[in-house]
């Protein structure tokens, strides 16, 4: 049973705050904003105080039924609050927490009244500008504090405007028995005979020692364990065997099968608490010795992307989650990293069930703080987020810090080994550093250099920048042309990179600069995931490309902008991350009619199935109009790469001179078109190049 306190609060400003150098925490009361009533949960900047960082002071007033909750053990529950909450009921204080990701609890007992006051004094401060931020910092809050794609970047002035501070998330009162199952940790090992042994690990909270049992039902198949419990919280392992595991698999692989798994407690017949979960059973490892990640002991080429869907995290809603997951299972996506942050747990219980690898980061961002103290700070929230994502089946890698600096000798080392030592079953990543994040095309050289693969073996972030739609970029840009840089910088736009490195054309209005900015974007995405996939376990085992959708209205390296409306590049990439996926290598894309140019035709196979009597068609395009050039039968094994055609052709002096398309198809035994891929192509004859 659970009282609901969401709803209307009131809410009071009491002081600006930044944290400065020292730890010292700097007020002021200068030009606060006003007091009203606001909607919880809420992140005040979408509730319409904007840029404010520092405390404010919430109420909520309730009643209870005394009588209702006498044999109860009432905790009061947040499930996020960003950053550091003070909590009070009926004027005492019941607590403190410092963090914005982790749900944490109070136990009240004794504490409500019929009429109720709880006070809740949330402060998200400002880290003070140059000594702390943006090289110093000890908020951990990744990419929602410090980060190119959210509001101001890195200027040390608007870098940290659009504040993430509130009560995001659900607040209410739940209601106890004295005895009650407080946490269960779902614990698969797949073993070498094909049956799995699950650990249930139990967390039993209760102030009545004595004799219990315990009913464990795994998709309605029962088990009982008879237990003695002498003190007031004890962790209780149950060993389950099941001899004919059904498997977690991603989407493209195979079922992600989910158990539904349900603990209940019981004293002399009478059951007392029960908690519900669902779970999966899978293995997930990284072979270091051949690069290689393996999902069930099975090779698995990872098709990823990073996502960082919002800055507010009380406005991703779950119709907001699910047209992520749509849209990110419809571009042949099989994994996402979820970047430098900690979202709703919606989110992850999506990816559990449509069969979405993730990528876990800790919420680090860059350079912090080298103190012992901060270190502390770190050890427990990383901690906070293993244990809180736990039984996520889909998380399958843990990552401790993005792009760090300063910090990987000291920080990550110990944070690496704090995550070890919690979860086995999954891999952890040190941190995911520079030199995984090649982005030639847009940091310099260009779009080529991906000819050479660089950055193997893990390739957790590349990419390129692209306007948004017109809806948003109107916004941001406004009606004069040219726009004003200042304001697009703010809003994350890379000048240099767009016009010196990429070399985008400006045009001649929004429009067009958008097409050309959408255009070049795909074409870089499309290229580099063709040359990276070419080379699938050659010292490579999956790519993640950076990133999924703009987390605010932004130009950011985002496929789909913040009103989930996809670029070009989105299609690019759900083209170019096809499961079987037909590849043209030429040696130029100008062919001349007097003279013959080399063609390769590649095919990928990302499922785990062989491909039998399939027929491939290389097809050139215009207007409507298709000549074949080349078709033939061919196999391909499971997850492989193989090349199934190479020859020399000359255009036929009948076609005009101009622009084609050059199409390679993918057709199954019953003559249907499975896979389809594309490329510009001009055709030109010696006499036309001598006008």
């Amino acid at each position: 049973m659970k009282i609901d306190l969401n709803g209307k609060w009131e809410y009071r400003p009491i002081a600006h705050t930044r944290i400065c150098a020292n730890g010292d925490l700097i007020e002021s009361t200068e030009g606060l904003p006003k007091a009203g009533i606001m909607d919880i949960p809420n992140n005040w900047e979408i509730a319409g105080i904007h840029d404010f960082t520092g405390k404010i002071e919430f109420i909520r007033y309730f009643v209870v039924k005394l009588d209702d909750i006498q044999d109860k053990l009432p905790f009061l529950c947040f499930e996020g609050i960003d950053y550091f909450a003070e909590i009070y009921l009926n004027e005492k204080y019941i607590g403190y927490h410092e963090g914005y990701f982790q749900p944490f609890e109070f136990n009240i007992k004794g504490l409500l009244k019929e009429q109720n006051i709880l006070k809740v004094i949330v402060n998200s401060p400002m880290e003070d500008p140059e000594t702390v931020w943006p090289n110093n910092k000890v908020l951990i809050k990744g990419v929602l504090n410090h980060h190119d794609a959210r509001p101001g970047g890195w200027n040390l002035e608007q870098g940290q405007t659009k504040n993430t501070g509130g009560i995001w998330n659900n607040v209410y009162i739940d209601l106890r028995p004295s005895c009650f199952i407080k946490n269960i940790k779902w614990i698969p090992t797949l073993l070498k005979d094909g049956t799995a042994k699950v650990n249930i690990k139990t967390d039993i909270y209760c102030v009545k020692p004595g004799n219990y049992d315990v009913n464990i039902e795994i998709d309605g198949e029962k088990y009982e364990r008879k237990i003695e419990i002498q003190n007031i919280v004890e962790e209780k392992d149950f060993v389950i065997t099941i001899k004919s595991p059904k498997l977690w698999w991603t989407w493209d692989t195979g079922e992600p099968y989910l158990y539904h798994l349900k603990v209940s407690l019981v004293k002399e017949g009478e059951l007392i608490h029960s908690k519900e979960l669902d779970v999966g059973i899978r293995s997930f490892t990284y072979d270091s010795s051949n690069n290689e990640w393996l999902l069930n002991n099975e090779k698995i080429f990872i098709r990823g992307t990073n996502i960082i869907p919002t800055q507010w995290l009380s406005e991703y809603t779950n119709e907001k989650i699910q047209k992520d997951i749509k849209l990110i299972k419809e571009a042949n996506i099989n994994s996402v990293r979820v970047h430098a942050h900690i979202t709703r747990k919606e989110f992850y219980e999506a990816c559990d069930k449509e069969g979405i690898l993730v990528w876990q980061d800790f919420p680090l961002q860059w350079s912090y703080d080298r103190s012992d103290r901060f270190i502390e700070n770190a050890i427990t929230q990383i901690k906070d987020m293993v244990e809180t994502l736990y039984n996520h089946t889909s998380i399958g890698i843990w990552c401790c810090h993005n792009e760090p600096s300063v910090n990987t000798e000291e920080l990550d080392v110990v944070l690496y080994k704090t995550v070890c030592a919690l979860d086995s079953t999954r891999y952890v990543h040190k941190h995911s550093d520079y030199r995984e994040h090649p982005y030639p095309g847009w940091y310099y050289t260009s779009m080529e250099e991906f000819m050479t693969k660089p950055y193997k073996p893990i390739v957790s972030e590349f990419g390129a920048q692209a306007m948004p739609n017109i809806k948003i970029a109107k916004e941001i840009c406004g009606e004069t042309w040219p726009p004003d840089w200042d304001k697009m910088e703010y809003h994350d736009f890379q000048y240099d990179e767009t016009f010196n490195v990429a070399k985008i054309q400006m045009g001649n209005n929004l429009e067009e600069f958008i097409k050309n900015s959408q255009l070049y974007q795909a074409k870089l995405l499309k290229y580099a995931i063709e040359e990276y996939r070419l080379d699938k376990y050659k010292d490579l085992s999956g790519i993640y490309q950076f990133m999924f959708v703009d987390c605010w209205p932004s130009i950011t390296w985002s496929i789909v902008d913040y009103n989930r409306e996809p670029k070009l590049g989105y299609f690019a990439l759900k083209k170019a991350y096809q499961p079987l996926l037909p590849v043209v290598k030429m040696i130029r894309n100008t062919w001349m009619k007097e003279k013959g140019v080399e063609i390769r035709l590649y095919v990928i196979n990302d499922y785990h199935k062989d491909i039998e009597n399939y027929q491939y068609e290389l097809l050139i395009k215009k207007d409507g109009n298709e000549t074949i050039i080349k078709s033939g039968d061919f196999n391909i094994e499971k997850d492989t790469v193989k090349e199934i055609l190479k020859f020399t052709y000359s255009a036929s002096k009948e076609l005009p001179d101009g622009d084609y398309k050059l199409v390679a198809r993918i057709l199954d035994s019953s003559k249907k078109i499975v896979s389809s891929n594309d490329y510009e192509i001009k055709i030109v004859s010696m006499k036309a190049n001598n006008k």
